[in-house]
């Protein structure tokens, strides 16, 4: 555990808005700060017995600021059914998420070409035949998931543009509005 929180304390996050002006980047600590107990077990491997927990210890992490800010700023919410399609193929279920943020966020037509695409995926596929059809197999969920969404797979790439309907009704009561 100790050793997969310290990859996690040195991550960054390279955030990148692009306009027709120009591109602005922002690199961005996922971590501000920490505070962990020296070993979540009562013993320690050579035989050492640890004391015992103060009650004021407050262990924890605080994600950054600007990471948190940029969060809020451009979250999307996933809904509850795309998570439970998502569950059982990590690979799948980050294309769909991606597709549907893309669709949900979407105000009018914006074409990804192909040869730009593979570095839209985090696994990183080269191959531009398994992309094609990965994509196809998503725009497909996506579309029997959501109907309203706008995704098409064209010679030149995919194509999203407005949602004709939300994903979820509107239900001011639970803070779900569309955005126009």
């Amino acid at each position: 555990m100790r050793e997969s929180f310290r990859r996690l304390s040195g991550l960054a996050i390279t955030i990148q808005h692009e306009n027709s002006t120009g591109k602005q980047t922002e690199i961005i600590p996922f971590l501000e700060s920490w505070h962990l107990p020296s070993s979540v077990d009562a013993e320690e491997p050579d035989g050492a017995v640890l004391a015992p927990a103060q009650p004021n210890d407050q262990y924890g992490f605080t994600i950054s600021k600007p990471l948190f800010e940029q969060a809020m700023k451009y979250l999307v919410a996933i809904p509850r059914p795309l998570w439970r399609v998502t569950k059982a193929n990590p690979r799948k279920g980050a294309l769909l998420l991606w597709a549907f943020v893309r669709a949900y966020a979407a105000t009018g037509p914006s074409l990804i070409r192909w040869d730009v695409l593979s570095e839209q995926f985090w696994y990183g596929e080269s191959s531009p035949w398994k992309i094609k059809q990965a994509v196809r197999q998503t725009a497909a969920l996506l579309h029997a998931l959501w109907p309203g969404a706008s995704m098409t797979v064209t010679d030149d790439g995919v194509v999203f543009g407005k949602a004709t309907s939300p994903f979820l009704p509107d239900d001011p009561s639970k803070g779900r509005v569309r955005r126009s």
